[in-house]
Order: C-alpha cells, then sequence, then structure tokens
C-alpha cells in the first residue's frame, strides 16, 4: 500500500494566509506607488532623452526607455496614480448610487421597484466595458470622463445586490420590532436596513476595484481615457504595441503592473468574499 505524507497543519494554514497577505501588501504598493511617485521614480515621467531611446532594460534605465527615450520604469510609477483614480472613482462612485438604487427599488414600493429593475436589466444586457466605451465615447476622453463611464456601468450589478440583500433585511425580526415600536422609517433605513444591506456591496466592491482599473486601462489602451503623454498604464500598452518587435519592455512591463494590481485587488476581495460567507476566519 502506498502511503501519502501530507503537509503539516500549521504549514498548510501559513500558505493559505500568505496569499491575502501578499494581496494585501500588493495592494498597500500601489496605494503607496499612487500617493508617493517622486520617492520611488528616477526620473521625471515625461523626461524625454533621444539618445537613449529604445534602450533595453539595464543600466542606467532599470525597465529600459520608450521611444521617446522616456524611463519606463519611472512611467510606471507615476502611472499608478490615474490608474487608482479612474478604479476607486468608478468604483466609489458605483457602490454609492448602485446603494441608492437598489434601496430605493426594496423600500419604494412594487411600482417604483419593477421600473428600477427593468431600467438595471437594460444596463446589465450590456457588457460593462462596452458599456462603458459607449458613454465614454460620447462624452468625450480624459480622465474625467472614463471614471463617470466605468462607474456607470457597474451601477446595475450593485443596485441588484443591495436591492436583494435589503429586502431581505426589510422581512428581520429587528426590523419589524423596530417599526412597530414607531421608530421614523428613515431612522429604521439608516440604523438597521443600510449597515446590515451594505456588507456583500462593499465586499464586492474590492474585486470590483480591480476590475474597474482593469476597465479604466482598456478605456486609455484605446485612446478613450487620459491624454497622452500621461503614464498611465492603458496609454503605456498602446504607445508599445507598436514597437513590440524590438523594444518589448514598453508594452510588457506596463501589462505586468495591470496584471499584478487586477490579481492582488481579486485575491484580496475572494478573500473578504470567503470570510463574510464563512463568517468567521479561517
Amino acid at each position: 500500500m502506498t502511503t501519502v505524507s501530507l503537509p503539516p497543519a500549521g504549514r498548510a494554514r501559513s500558505g493559505v494566509r500568505a496569499g491575502p497577505a501578499l494581496a494585501a501588501a500588493g495592494f498597500a504598493a500601489l496605494v503607496l506607488l499612487a500617493a508617493f511617485p517622486g520617492a520611488l521614480a528616477p526620473y521625471a515621467p515625461d523626461a524625454v532623452d533621444p539618445l537613449h531611446a529604445l534602450s533595453a532594460p539595464g543600466g542606467g534605465h532599470w525597465l529600459g526607455s520608450d521611444q521617446l527615450g522616456r524611463d519606463v520604469f519611472s512611467r510606471i510609477v507615476y502611472g499608478a496614480r490615474p490608474s487608482l483614480v479612474i478604479g476607486v472613482g468608478a468604483t466609489a462612485v458605483g457602490v454609492t448610487a448602485g446603494t441608492v438604487l437598489g434601496l430605493l427599488a426594496a423600500l419604494s414600493g412594487p411600482r417604483v421597484d419593477a421600473v428600477l429593475m427593468r431600467i438595471t436589466d437594460v444596463l446589465l444586457a450590456f457588457p460593462p466595458l462596452l458599456l462603458a466605451l459607449l458613454i465614454v465615447a460620447l462624452s468625450g476622453p480624459g480622465i474625467r470622463n472614463a471614471t463617470l463611464a466605468v462607474a456607470v456601468a457597474v451601477v446595475p450589478a450593485y443596485a441588484r445586490i443591495l436591492r436583494a440583500q435589503a429586502l431581505v433585511v426589510r422581512r428581520a425580526d429587528y426590523v419589524q420590532v423596530a417599526t412597530g415600536l414607531a421608530i421614523p422609517w428613515p431612522r429604521v433605513v439608516a440604523r438597521h436596513v443600510l449597515p446590515n444591506s451594505v456588507g456583500p456591496v462593499l465586499v464586492l466592491a474590492t474585486i470590483g476595484l480591480g476590475e474597474s482599473i482593469l476597465a479604466g486601462a482598456a478605456l486609455s489602451f484605446l485612446g478613450l481615457g487620459p491624454r497622452p503623454p500621461s503614464p498611465e498604464w492603458g496609454t503605456m500598452l498602446s504607445d508599445g504595441r507598436d514597437y513590440l518587435d524590438q523594444a518589448w519592455w514598453i508594452a510588457v512591463f506596463p501589462g505586468l503592473a495591470v496584471t499584478a494590481a487586477v490579481t492582488a485587488l481579486t485575491a484580496l476581495g475572494r478573500r473578504l468574499q470567503t470570510r463574510v460567507r464563512d463568517g468567521a476566519p479561517r
């Protein structure tokens, strides 16, 4: 009979915990890059050096230089800010608007609920990125319009989740008791319904933050985000696609930055989702 040796329980638990810890560390690093880019970047993001254009990684340019001689590493560091601004801004607006719409749908009666849910159904029929593309194409490029476009695209999902949760909480015993004690309904909503309904939305927003960063990078890649020479990751990807055969680093390293940020936020959101579902930390 063949015996299979299992790793010690302590080691297994430490491996399980390592993933969320690395994800949290990755998100913290992203925030620090966005807040203090000058502390890490050796060059200004728009510093042009034609004599060292298309330099390979190494030497004075750790991740190489682009077609204008700009340092790729410095532009990635400075590009964390606009990427994070689009992601955080779109998620914050989407969660806020989705919470308001979800509460109105759950608490305002069947007619209002039916109208609001039919509107969200129409919006959900479009893929979020396609809807964001349509909005930003009509409103024009720029970081503000890109943020609002991504926010509008994610509102229906948050509204649906908040509505479903609020309908459950509304029928809870403690809400019925508070209503029976003649406590004003706005106070019941503020103290009981909203706090107990918004938790799953906030957890989902952690995953949605990574998706919003990815959507913002996609819009920038298509020329609908921050305008050049802004050092945004999607814009850098767009600039580097014409030089893949002779300077692959111009596009590869910004792409890795987007991948790392989205992966870290998604892993962190999944871990939070598991903790909420299980009701206790593992």
